[in-house]
């Protein structure tokens, strides 16, 4: 079960990302999507300079691939890496042509807490795919985002006034 091999790769850098240094260089050839995503995670967290250069490039390849499964496993491990670690990357899945990679994406941006990308994920408010996402995510950013949020409620577009001001009633109110 690959989503399963993934979920074990992120816990494994969670709890010891040195150990599983030896179980991820035995995945990182592998067909499956999720063993390739969960394999560069590890060695991000944890290997040298040249092992992280070679799992980035790992990455912005599989971005390029044609099937989204690929796509999303890289949002997945994008949301466990510092927040400014592989902008460029989450920015390109942002704009993603799949609804399925960027809603993945913006699941992880919760997590990353990367306010730069404040305005990339505020043009997903409002789209019918992704305008959930994208206004968890910026509620995650909490304070950060009421400037871009308020700014948005003055659009012409009214899917993404509601959205923009159900987001600023989410970051007011406690958790």
């Amino acid at each position: 079960v690959p989503e399963i091999r993934l979920r074990l790769f992120e816990t494994l850098a969670e709890l010891d990302a040195n150990a599983s240094m030896e179980a991820a260089m035995g995945y990182a050839a592998s067909g499956l999507p999720e063993d390739r995503a969960g394999a560069a995670l590890v060695v991000l967290l944890s290997g040298n300079a040249d092992q992280k250069a070679q799992a980035r490039d790992v990455l912005t390849q599989m971005i390029e691939e044609p099937q989204s499964r690929s796509r999303r496993c890289v949002a997945r491990v994008l949301g466990q890496l510092e927040s400014n670690a592989l902008a460029e990357e989450v920015r390109m899945l942002l704009q993603d042509k799949s609804d399925r990679v960027r809603n993945a994406i913006l699941r992880s941006m919760s997590a990353r807490d990367d306010v730069s990308l404040i305005p990339e994920i505020v043009q997903q408010l409002g789209r019918s795919g992704t305008s959930l996402a994208a206004e968890s995510a910026l509620a995650g950013m909490g304070a950060d985002a009421i400037t871009a949020l308020g700014n948005v409620t003055e659009s012409d577009d009214a899917a993404l006034r509601r959205a923009a001001i159900r987001t600023l009633a989410r970051i007011g109110q406690p958790e």
